[in-house]
């Protein structure tokens, strides 16, 4: 898999958030659950979007890909954006992350690169890791995955 190195700033993501573990039954559901609410309507609510792309943001890990995460489908906005009743505010803290670009069908890409990574001998932080999706097609979607590095 090929990936670049790259230090970003600091981003606000407002949208909505679940506690959710990659290996519990179930867990696909929770993550199309937040996917279909963001669509049907949290979206357009969110105020003050700096782009038009969506964002995955996966956060407070309990320990690494096996444990307990948030994460937080929305969108990044202003950091001084009002926040409507029922949504979170997370920050994709600065740093150094590891940058894939993976295309194609959302829902097989995004699995399997998840699946690809957790084979990759990368020194990740486990602070903030996220998906950034560009495009309206979920048949042929362009998806830049960030990876937090130590």
């Amino acid at each position: 898999m090929h990936y670049e190195i790259t230090e970003l700033s600091p981003r606000t993501i407002t949208g909505i958030t679940a506690r959710n573990n990659n290996f519990s039954p179930g867990s696909a559901e929770v993550i199309g659950g937040l996917w279909q609410q963001l669509y049907n309507g949290v979206y357009l609510g969110i105020p003050d979007k700096v782009n038009s792309r969506t964002i995955a943001l996966y956060n407070h890990y309990e320990s690494d890909e096996k444990g307990d995460y948030d994460i937080t489908v929305g969108c990044e906005t202003a950091p001084s954006a009002p926040l409507p009743q029922g949504l979170s505010v997370q920050t994709i803290p600065g740093g150094r992350y590891a940058r894939f670009r993976v295309q194609g069908d959302v829902q097989s890409a995004v699995t399997d690169f998840w699946q690809a990574l957790w084979q990759l001998p990368l020194d990740r932080r486990f602070e903030a890791d996220f998906e950034e999706y560009t495009g309206t097609d979920p048949q042929n979607m362009t998806i830049d995955i960030y990876i937090s590095l130590r």
